[in-house]
């Protein structure tokens, strides 16, 4: 850095939050997000957002490598995860992102 440059404070994320559903399968008896059920997971969170009319996005992927404690869904960016999910949590996962979505 030049001498007579200051230091820049770190600039909040303009990045829309999102929602990140694992939704990999694994062969065999072997743990994984889709055979947990996140596939339908991800279509009621589909399903919640726009009934509270929030234009937000669910991605799915294929892995966070922790099939063991599946379904596992995340707030991105850089948010929170939660593990072992079931229908119960979507409404405090659609709370935790309307909260970032209002920031």
């Amino acid at each position: 850095m030049p001498i007579n440059e200051q230091p820049q404070a770190p600039q909040p994320s303009t990045a829309k939050p999102s929602i990140i559903v694992c939704v990999n399968a694994r062969s065999g008896h072997q743990h994984s997000c889709s055979g947990y059920g996140s596939e339908r997971l991800a279509s009621l969170l589909e399903t919640a957002l726009a009934e509270k009319q929030l234009n937000l996005e669910v991605s799915r992927i294929k892995c966070f490598g922790r099939c063991a404690k599946g379904p596992v869904i995340r707030i991105a960016p850089g948010g929170e995860f939660f593990e072992q999910c079931s229908e119960k949590d979507i409404r405090r996962i659609i709370d935790s992102v309307s909260l970032l979505a209002a920031q």
